[in-house]
């Protein structure tokens, strides 16, 4: 027996890993049969030769030698069949009654004949408690790794199937079976919900399914942009702003609007500098300005949620200039406990 990991590429863009284990198959002198039943059932072993000739063993447990039967429970009876073929039945079947069950030649060194590998079937669940089960919420930071967990109860072990959702309804399967899903290296772009499913074809091939969203923190990015009008408009120009270029020219009697767009779980505060001198901090509160510092312009700050769980805040400054002073280096800081990352534009003279 060994053990494989295995990495998956898939089209989630994030690294999941699968355990497999193999075994090395090697040849048996004797025949071996697996024997699955429903609690309750009657479990019928068969085994060539008379009564008298052979031995029956649960485990280590005689049963019946030759034809002495050792086992005081009733719900086990014996008898000689026909062609050559003798027959043990095992009634009204519960649990503990899995076991391995070998019939035995009574002469020379006793080599098994058959050996029967007996499984009592128990209903399947997934277990949610002792932490067996990651939960429904799970949160974790960017490029850690994380490690889901959906355990089972079941006999046979029932399979199980990892789904992830790409969007809001269609789920994919992640191509891992195993109660453990392993995502290494995670990313703000992995999915963030997922879910195991559990199937079970001896009971009328029953599924079963839990559901986990992960909550992924990471640092803020920050993109500008900047709209203008002029004093006898009505409408906003956008203002298109090349890789290389970061300043643009203006009127002073123009409005200018700046737009910070800020993706960043969880968002924790932004603040606007004007010539390196921060004028204005929001946070998931308020806005403050500061007081101490005096801007050449007059402004408004307008905030929106965009998307879902807060992913973006788009804080909206509108100002309008006072004196030539106010021409300068805007610069928009956003941070939270993973990071900081600021983005900048200058406003000149035409």
């Amino acid at each position: 027996m060994f053990y494989i990991y295995k990495n998956l590429t898939n089209e989630m863009n994030c690294e999941v890993v699968m355990i497999l284990l193999m075994t090395i198959p090697y040849t048996l002198s004797y025949e071996m049969k697996d024997q699955l039943v429903k609690p309750g059932d009657t479990a019928l072993f068969r085994c060539a030769g008379s009564q008298d000739e052979t031995s029956w063993f649960r485990g280590t447990e005689v049963l019946r030698d030759g034809g002495n039967i050792k086992i005081s429970d009733k719900r086990f009876t014996f008898r000689d069949d026909a062609d050559d073929e003798q027959l043990m039945a095992l009634s009204d079947t519960v649990f503990g009654d899995s076991n391995s069950y070998v019939c035995r030649s009574n002469t020379g060194d006793r080599e098994p004949l058959v050996a029967y590998t007996l499984v009592v079937s128990e209903p399947p669940a997934i277990r949610v408690t002792n932490g067996s089960f990651s939960g429904p919420l799970v949160e974790v930071n960017e490029t850690g790794n994380v490690s889901l967990w959906c355990n089972v109860t079941g006999v046979p072990l029932p399979r199980i199937s990892w789904y992830a959702y790409l969007n809001k309804t269609n789920p994919i399967e992640i191509g891992i079976n195993g109660p453990k899903l392993q995502i290494r290296n995670i990313s703000r772009y992995c999915p963030w919900r997922y879910y195991c499913e559990m199937e079970f074809a001896q009971y009328e091939d029953m599924t079963s399914k839990k559901e986990m969203n992960l909550t992924i923190n990471y640092s803020p990015s920050v993109v500008l942009q900047i709209s203008k009008r002029s004093t006898d408009e009505i409408d906003w120009h956008y203002i298109e702003l090349n890789e290389t270029e970061n300043s643009f020219a203006t009127n002073i009697t123009d409005r200018i609007s700046l737009h910070c767009l800020v993706d960043a779980r969880p968002y924790n505060s932004s603040t606007w500098l004007f010539n390196g001198t921060p004028f204005v901090t929001h946070s998931r509160v308020d806005s403050k300005p500061n007081i101490g510092f005096q801007v050449p312009f007059t402004y408004e700050i307008t905030e929106f949620n965009i998307a879902v769980q807060e992913h973006y805040k788009l804080l909206m400054v509108v100002f309008k200039f006072q004196t030539i002073r106010a021409y300068g280096e805007f610069e928009c800081q956003a941070q939270n406990a993973l990071g900081m990352q600021s983005a900048s534009f200058s406003i000149r003279e035409p």
